[in-house]
């Protein structure tokens, strides 16, 4: 069964207000019609929110035609379908209506059942998709507000909880350094290593608790940009590194790279990051580690490149999202 269209005619001639409900009439819409002659009762209907389109007359007395339509406008709690009907006008004319908010612009020496009635189903097509946009723009809109609430209350959390795990686990590896120190005559071989593991493990530990107070820190401090000699950043990342490369007789091969815009901070800290991994899951000793980088359009794509033991396909999947 076909909707009903509840119409809304403001016209002050009673001959042309005749001609539109006769063409409408005419036309396949199901339609109710309310007729009114002028705009303070057309206001009070229009606040009742019971219409789907509005058929204006361009020229009401004592109102300028875009003058009288953004009246009509502004009374409207939802949008409506507004189309205005004049007897005259020209390009410039449906212009200035279109802007100031109206679906369509119609002639009255062109009106004809078809016309009015393809000129109300678009309109209202029209209004439609606004309103389906409008809702998607709120939706997104509160999805942007909760998903900032949720990164803020993430980076809180990770603060808070870096920085309250860090002292216990300092005195973990002190009591494991004292007890290995107090008690080392009577400590075997495999005890001995047993406690390295557990500081080794603790001071990983440590390295992770320190990234998550980083990644904390982030969103509270400015990016500080500027332009970075990226082979100079490389070279500290490869000194600060050097007791490693020499323990494990790692080579790195650094191609000449380009300048880029960023915070050399965080930059200094993903190339530690990425050569530090590097390095550690090399193997075999001699290994090398290759810096590099490639454009795609008008981005440079940095790449670190060893010959380490990989990530297996199946995990793949985890690197960039939470385990669950």
């Amino acid at each position: 069964m076909q909707a009903i269209v509840r119409i809304l005619l403001i016209e002050d001639s009673p001959e042309d207000a005749y001609t539109v409900r006769r063409y409408l009439e005419q036309s396949a819409l199901t339609h109710n019609v309310t007729w009114v002659e002028n705009v303070d009762d057309a206001r009070a209907l229009i606040k009742q929110n019971i219409f789907d389109c509005v058929l204006l007359d361009y020229q009401l007395p004592g109102y300028d035609g875009i003058e009288l339509l953004k009246l009509v406008m502004t009374s409207m709690q939802e949008p409506i379908a507004v189309i205005v009907i004049t007897g005259g006008g020209n390009e410039q004319r449906a212009v200035d209506v279109m802007r100031a908010g109206a679906q369509d612009y119609i002639v009255k020496n062109a009106l004809s059942s078809n016309r009015l009635e393809s000129a109300i189903t678009q309109a209202m097509n029209t209004v439609e998709l606004m309103r389906t946009i409008e809702q998607q723009n709120l939706e997104l809109k509160n999805s942007a507000t909760e998903l900032k609430r949720s990164n803020e209350a993430l980076h809180q959390f990770a603060y808070v909880a870096s920085h309250d795990m860090r002292e216990p686990l300092r005195m973990i590896k002190s009591y494991l350094q004292l007890l290995e120190k107090r008690y080392a005559p009577q400590l075997d071989q495999d005890a001995k290593e047993f406690i390295g593991f557990a500081v080794d493990g603790a001071e990983r530990l440590d390295g992770f608790i320190v990234g998550l107070l980083n990644f904390s820190r982030v969103n509270n401090n400015p990016l500080k940009l500027k332009s970075i000699n990226t082979n100079r950043l490389i070279e500290k990342v490869v000194h600060d590194l050097k007791p490693l490369l020499e323990e494990t007789q790692t080579l790195i091969d650094i191609h000449d790279l380009p300048p880029i815009e960023g915070d050399e901070n965080l930059l200094w800290q993903v190339f530690q990051n990425l050569l530090a991994n590097a390095i550690k899951f090399r193997q075999s000793e001699g290994a090398k580690v290759t810096v590099g980088f490639h454009t795609v359009v008008s981005e440079t794509v940095f790449w670190v490149q060893d010959h380490g033991i990989g990530i297996k396909k199946i995990s793949v999947r985890y690197l960039s999202c939470t385990r669950t």
